[in-house]
């Protein structure tokens, strides 16, 4: 095999892969979207979306965690997370091995936004 047809080989296997896991993230964002433009409670998001969340509250230790998390990680990283650290007063949070997903609830338990991002 040729250098070129390496490189063909490589560039089209990482550009198959992605599309797989673009459909996948694609209907799991469109449902974020939905529930965010719902305005679901956090139940609500975590039955639709299947998942267990932790949960972190202002005023709680856990909100302590998340604060140490952050400082812990460098200041230009997780722009809309530390946005939404000073918003709203509760973040849901969930990982897999290949994401990571916050949704930003409010003072009445509805969800507002969410950030996705890999891991």
């Amino acid at each position: 095999m040729t250098r070129s047809t390496l490189v063909h080989a490589i560039l089209w296997s990482s550009l198959l892969a992605g599309a797989c896991m673009t459909s996948a993230d694609a209907r799991y964002i469109a449902e974020l979207d939905s529930i965010v433009k719902e305005h679901a409670t956090e139940q609500q998001a975590a039955e639709r979306l299947g998942l267990k969340f932790e949960v972190y509250e202002r005023g709680t230790p856990s909100w302590d965690a998340l604060q140490a998390f952050l400082r812990r990680e460098p200041a230009d990283s997780f722009a809309k997370l530390r946005e939404a650290v000073g918003k709203y007063p509760r973040i849901l949070y969930h990982t897999t091995e290949w994401r990571m997903t916050w949704v930003f609830v409010d003072d009445r338990g509805l969800v507002r936004d969410y950030v996705v991002s890999s891991q």
